[in-house]
């Protein structure tokens, strides 16, 4: 019952742009249950938010390792390495999101 509360107050103050609350109560999720696909996810649109680009697509690689099919958490990370403007990483992501659309179909 405690992730349930730390995740949506972590929900509820993304959702107000008080992004290091909601980075701490979803850090409070994670330690709760380190599977939580959406608490990681969610903390790395807060970190991005704060200009903290490494620890958003930290987050987000950590989201894809919960639940590797989920299309959005892709294109989200590549957003964020595109403003990080790192090039070597835009292309492994898109390779590996190609290899999933492959598996796929």
């Amino acid at each position: 019952m405690k992730v349930l509360n730390d995740f949506y107050l972590g929900l509820y103050n993304n959702n107000v742009g008080d992004y290091k609350k909601a980075i701490f109560y979803y850090t409070q999720a994670i330690n709760l249950d380190n599977n939580n696909f959406e608490a990681y996810s969610n903390r790395g649109f807060a970190y991005y938010h704060l200009n903290e680009y490494d620890k958003a697509i930290s987050d987000y690689n950590e989201a894809l390792k919960i639940k590797p099919d989920d299309f959005l958490t892709y294109k989200i990370e590549v957003w964020y390495i595109i403003e990080k403007e790192n090039m070597t990483k835009q292309l492994k992501i898109i390779i590996r999101l190609l290899r999933l659309i492959l598996i796929l179909h």
